[in-house]
């Protein structure tokens, strides 16, 4: 009652979004973090929330915390962008901008916690050229719809391809299920994701994942490699799926993989 500025705040809060009450009222400790100099008078770079984001994932020992304190980073982010658009800090092109970087950095994370614990179990994929030289592949995840075109709001579902870029095996590992195809890990590093972005928890939850826009839909493999997605694209695709990838971008993982496909579409 003593400090008009910080009542405004909670008042802006509990009276105009359920969904960021909940938030504040899961980590109240947020509040105190929202009053820190610079915290809602300026965006934040989407280099500065990445190292961040990785920063809290890192301190993680296991699996689970880390998808744990995902969760909470992206629900103290979410906190943030949503009060600067309350506030008038932010124009809506502002706002979807930063809801889109969250959503990549979310994915970007986890992805590289998902995909070394892979590694762990069951080594590297693999890929040779033609010069017979071994090298890992590459794997990227394209943002369609909203979040391809960054226009992403704070209830919006995330459409995702997973592409890799060639066959191959993996190059085992000391512990785990030992060589598998790369098809079949990047098959389980999608599952990886796409559970770990849905699940809902007492930290919240992260992103509900839509792959139905993925090469033949439903029925399709969850990931596709680079020339499986050109035969279908070139011979079977449809019109409307050719068009929805007027929007597609690559959102994580390998960028020059991410080109190569534009290029290729």
């Amino acid at each position: 009652r003593g400090h008009p500025r910080i009542l405004h705040l909670a008042l802006t809060i509990f009276g105009s979004s359920q969904y960021l009450s909940d938030i504040l009222v899961r980590q109240p400790q947020l509040f105190e973090w929202l009053l820190e100099p610079g915290v809602l008078h300026r965006p934040r770079g989407k280099e500065e929330s990445s190292d961040e984001a990785r920063r809290v994932t890192a301190s993680a020992a296991t699996l689970e915390r880390k998808w744990a304190a995902l969760r909470r980073y992206k629900s103290q982010e979410m906190l943030r962008i949503g009060l600067q658009d309350l506030i008038g800090r932010q124009n809506l092109v502002g706002v979807t901008e930063e809801l889109s970087n969250l959503a990549d950095i979310a994915l970007e994370t986890a992805y590289a916690f998902c995909r070394a614990e892979l590694v762990r179990r069951h080594g590297a994929p693999v890929i040779v050229g033609e010069d017979d030289r071994r090298r890992e592949c590459p794997f990227v995840i394209l943002g369609m719809g909203k979040l391809g075109g960054r226009e992403l709001n704070f209830s919006s579902d995330i459409d995702l391809i997973f592409v890799y870029e060639e066959e191959g095996e993996t190059a085992g590992a000391e512990i785990g299920g030992g060589c598998i195809t790369n098809q079949e890990f990047f098959r389980k590093l999608g599952e990886m994701l796409v559970r770990g972005m849905g699940e809902a928890s007492e930290d919240g939850t992260l992103y509900r994942v839509d792959l139905r826009l993925r090469p033949e839909g439903r029925s399709g493999a969850i990931a596709s490699s680079l020339r499986s997605c050109e035969a279908y694209y070139e011979s079977w695709g449809q019109t409307w799926e050719r068009q929805a990838l007027i929007k597609t971008r690559a959102v994580a993982g390998s960028e020059s993989l991410g080109e190569a496909f534009l290029q290729m579409v």
